[in-house]
């Protein structure tokens, strides 16, 4: 399997997250973030 770009795989995360299907976890001070799956019930 090819290694992904760092780029390639923040831009499917944020795109992800603007369509609702992830929530997106920043706290203030720290440049991470944290992506979590949404579960809908």
């Amino acid at each position: 399997m090819p290694e992904l770009a760092y780029t390639t795989v923040m831009t499917t995360l944020s795109r992800l997250a603007r369509k609702g299907l992830l929530t997106v976890i920043q706290r203030p001070g720290n440049r991470a973030a944290h992506y979590s799956v949404l579960q809908h019930q």
